[in-house]
């Protein structure tokens, strides 16, 4: 039986991360799409574009954001 818990970890840790990436893909499109547009291209120039840029960086963004160390009155609220 020992044996066997790793493997249903294995199995289980995809569906999770595959449910992360659902919600975020959800999120997105229900609040980001607002203003950096449906594909990430820009509706407005004063909006920047979110496509092209890798995960990493939107992240580190999205936590610069969050924690204020990267200031914009509208992003700080959502972010």
């Amino acid at each position: 039986m020992r044996s066997f818990v790793p493997m249903l970890l294995l199995l289980v840790t995809p569906i999770a991360t595959a449910a992360d990436a659902d919600a975020g893909n959800a999120r997105a499109t229900a609040v980001c799409a607002a203003c950096h547009g449906a594909s990430g291209i820009s509706v407005i120039d004063t909006i920047p574009n979110l496509a092209g840029h890798k995960r990493a960086y939107l992240e580190s963004q999205l936590r610069a954001l969050k924690d204020g160390s990267r200031k914009n009155p509208v992003m700080n609220a959502i972010a």
